[in-house]
């Protein structure tokens, strides 16, 4: 199967399906790099989480990322969501879903392949992919941020596969969120409520048009954590006076603790510093 864009393309070999799980992947390798897990081990770890009606996919091997956090694990796509499965961890049986490590493929705001430390490219539901990611940055609706990366070598076709799986996984979704919207919009005329549409703000031109529709003319749009790199609770862009330099919005990131919230304290004398 050819895959590719811009001039370039792949000739990634097609996954071989298992019949129960409908789980794909090529045989592991010998070398320094960390063990593939089987079939029947990532079929028998995510069975007992399984939903009604979900199959696995896609998978690869990789390396969950965060400020000191490199887990190692699976990445793994099905048609409802995307999860990651750390090497040794075991889903309870009562509780199918992990806050920490699953993605509603609808709760994926923005998903992002990255190649070295300049070649980024915004995956949208139809996208084709331009180059074998190193790792992969799915930011959720709800601020969380699920960061991958990926091995070199044998590991890339995989790599390759599982990213193309959750494009179309996401614009299989996109199309059946799109039908249930007309639906309830038929509806919402119907009963005669009619609410202008939110904005989601997802890309930076997003932010840069509404702050042009806002008429803040004295505000622009920063990029410092686009990447999440410097704040994982925070937005990836945010509005700042046009005074303020980058620089200046680095040096307050310092008040958050390992990128997540900002840190406190009490003195002596019974004040919040």
């Amino acid at each position: 199967m050819w895959w590719g864009g811009r001039g370039q393309s792949f000739n990634i070999a097609p996954q071989k399906e298992e019949p129960e799980m409908g789980l794909s992947g090529p045989k592991s390798n010998p070398g320094n790099r960390m063990p593939e897990p089987s079939s029947h081990q990532l079929g028998s770890c995510l069975a007992s989480g399984c939903l009604p009606g979900e199959h696995i996919l896609a998978w690869a091997p990789g390396r969950r990322k965060g400020p000191g956090l490199d887990l190692p694990g699976t990445l793994i796509c099905t048609n409802f969501r995307v999860t990651f499965q750390p090497c040794g961890w075991q889903r309870k049986q009562d509780t199918p879903l992990s806050s920490e490590n699953d993605f509603a493929l609808i709760n994926i705001g923005r998903l992002e392949a990255v190649s070295g430390l300049s070649r980024v490219q915004l995956l949208r539901p139809g996208s084709q992919l331009k180059f074998i990611p190193e790792e992969l940055l799915l930011h959720g609706r709800d601020f969380r941020l699920l960061r991958v990366g990926f091995e070199a070598g044998g590991l890339a076709p995989q790599a390759f596969q599982v990213t193309m799986a959750i494009i179309q996984a996401r614009a299989q979704s996109s199309q059946v969120q799109q039908y249930r919207g007309i639906t309830l919009s038929k509806v919402g005329k119907v009963s005669g409520s009619r609410k202008p549409p939110i904005p989601l703000l997802e890309t930076l031109e997003d932010w840069e048009t509404e702050c042009k529709k806002q008429g803040a003319r004295g505000w622009r749009v920063s990029t410092v954590n686009e990447r999440f790199d410097v704040a994982t609770s925070l937005s990836g862009y945010f509005w700042v006076p046009n005074r303020i330099l980058d620089s200046e919005v680095r040096r307050a990131f310092a008040h958050f603790h390992q990128g997540r919230g900002p840190s406190s304290g009490v003195d002596a004398t019974g004040w919040a510093l």
